[in-house]
């Protein structure tokens, strides 16, 4: 018999107290200020980026895939838990949206300007649904086979770059 991971017992229970009423969550209208934490995940990828190279090494960097979307059904948005800060603040979809969207296309800028890195813009790729999530941006079984045939045949298009 497995572990069980405490991390499952958790998260729909702090969910179950937000929506009986017992914590109330504000809701966050304004798009925060992501200028710091994109300059900072920047020079994160510019540092992976710089260490690949010194150790000859190629390096795949892939967008973020998200199941966030316009008029989300309520059992879609009932299992998504990152909407919230860990506090009492709530991010709207459009928000969430906005904000991976920012990331990713600081990724493909990245990528952009550093020919020599391969990157896959996975966020376009992966269809929003729960038959490839199992939450707001975490594969599940059938999400991980999609996303390693997805690397394959990139792989396979740029074979002569990875011998």
């Amino acid at each position: 018999m497995g572990s069980l991971n405490p991390i499952s017992f958790i998260f729909p229970i702090s969910i179950g107290i937000l929506l009986q009423g017992y914590i109330t969550p504000s809701d966050k209208t304004e798009i925060p200020d992501l200028t710091l934490a994109l300059e900072d995940y920047e020079r994160n990828l510019e540092r992976v980026i710089e260490l690949s190279k010194e150790k000859n090494r190629l390096l795949i960097f892939m967008t973020q895939p998200y199941l966030w979307k316009e008029n989300m059904a309520p059992e879609e948005d009932a299992i998504l838990w990152m909407t919230y800060d860990f506090g009492d603040n709530y991010y709207p979809t459009k928000t969430m949206i906005y904000s991976m969207e920012e990331f990713n296309k600081r990724l493909l800028k990245v990528c952009e300007n550093n020919k020599d890195i391969f990157c896959i813009d996975l966020e376009k790729k992966v269809p929003k649904t729960f038959d490839y999530a199992y939450d707001d941006m975490h594969f599940n079984e059938n999400g991980a086979s999609f996303v390693a045939e997805e690397i394959s045949l990139f792989m396979k298009e740029n074979m002569f770059e990875f011998e």
